[in-house]
């Protein structure tokens, strides 16, 4: 899949990343992803928010919960990692009251996409 299919299909949240070697960094963090693509230089890595794992005890990247939204079946959240990263999640079947805004999150990351920034 490309960067434009990825997006056709449904929600994605599109970071800013850099190729360090064999790894794709999040820009900003040490979060790393494997780069599987052998690509290089700035990239973007795409991650859709059902395929986040949200925490309170520990994860990948940690950040603050900055809103949500009760969407009935499920919820959508809203998360700030470091300065630049504002990241969607969405859980299904969770209590919207389980995460709380201002209060720190950690976050895992499942099926990522990398692709050559545009």
């Amino acid at each position: 899949a490309n960067k434009m299919v990825a997006d056709f299909i449904g929600l994605v949240n599109f970071l800013p990343g850099v190729v360090k070697g064999d790894r794709a960094f999040l820009e900003g963090t040490e979060v790393s992803f494997a780069n599987d693509k052998n690509l290089t230089g700035n990239i973007t890595i795409a991650v859709r928010p059902e395929n986040i794992k949200l925490s309170k005890t520990g994860g990948i990247v940690k950040g603050i919960m900055k809103h949500r939204f009760y969407l009935g079946d499920s919820v959508d959240y809203r998360v700030q990692v470091g300065d630049k990263h504002v990241i969607r999640v969405i859980i299904k079947g969770i209590q919207y009251g389980t995460f709380a805004d201002g209060e720190p999150v950690y976050l895992d990351f499942d099926k990522v996409m990398l692709f050559n920034r545009e």
